[in-house]
């Protein structure tokens, strides 16, 4: 007699063991990357236009591609990163631009832009700061104690500017009051923040608040900045929040109970933020 052959079959079970022993741990650990997650929340930020494989296949292209023909000294690296961002995405400037419309459609403003180049930035180490001044946002990349370059992602011409006291003046000029229709409504405080790579989810659904308190639709703007104060709190988001509460309030069709609760959830984030600041 033959000795019999036992044979294994691949049973679901088995196969869900080996995904979880040999697999899952390397999915723990790039979940863990505190900016890989940052960028899975700013790409969350966007419209339902695309997936988040959809944009992170475009920003992965261009990163491998930078990567090839990466130069060895880190300022012209860093000028190709600013240079080929331009190039690829950066192409019509767009107010209230969605991150995922600048990264498939080229449209941009001053924060999508800036969430995209800082993404390069965090990906090629670059030790870096996003300034926010209450209207508008920039980067300052920090390539030695006395050299520092500014990146201003709206200029085209003039975005690159390495002269310290150019730098200076330019890091002023932001703090002047902007042109009106610049400006994000008319009560923004002009202040100098530097601000976090994951903060920038924050920011960027306080931009499409302010795009819905502009277009007179409160509600949308009052859930937007909702979502915002769970990436980043000051004193304009907390403005922003009590204006559009009061003009909520305000509209005929709403009811007294809806008015009441808008209320309390204002008060509710004003007094997280007054106990942050005290302490």
């Amino acid at each position: 007699m033959k000795p019999q052959t036992i044979r294994h079959t691949a049973t679901p079970f088995f196969l869900a063991s080996v995904f979880i022993f040999i697999f899952f741990p390397f999915l723990l650990l790039k979940a863990a990357d505190p900016a890989e997650l940052a960028l899975s929340q700013i790409i969350a930020t966007s419209e339902a236009v695309a997936s988040n494989e959809q944009v992170r296949q475009r920003l992965l292209i261009l990163e491998k591609e930078i990567e090839a023909h990466a130069p060895k000294s880190q300022k012209n690296l860093l000028r190709k990163i600013y240079r080929q961002a331009r190039k690829h995405f950066l192409h019509n400037y767009k107010p209230y631009s969605y991150f995922s419309s600048t990264v498939l459609k080229g449209e941009y403003d001053c924060l999508t832009g800036t969430s995209l180049v800082a993404w390069f930035l965090e990906r090629f180490g670059f030790s870096y700061q996003i300034a926010y001044t209450g209207y508008h946002t920039y980067l300052i990349v920090h390539l030695s104690d006395n050299d520092r370059v500014l990146l201003e992602t709206t200029d085209p011409l003039h975005g690159w500017v390495d002269n310290e006291k150019a730098i200076d003046r330019r890091s002023k000029s932001y703090l002047k009051p902007p042109k009106k229709e610049d400006a994000c409504y008319e009560f923004s405080l002009f202040e100098n923040h530097s601000i976090k790579f994951a903060e920038l989810p924050g920011l960027l659904y306080y931009n499409q608040a302010v795009a819905h308190f502009n277009n007179q639709d409160y509600n949308k703007a009052i859930l937007s900045l909702e979502e915002s104060l769970c990436f980043y709190n000051d004193s304009n988001l907390q403005m922003l929040f009590w204006l559009s509460v009061a003009h909520y309030s305000q509209q005929p069709e709403i009811s007294t109970a809806d008015k009441q609760y808008a209320k309390q959830k204002y008060q509710k984030y004003y007094n997280e933020w007054a106990q942050y600041k005290a302490s």
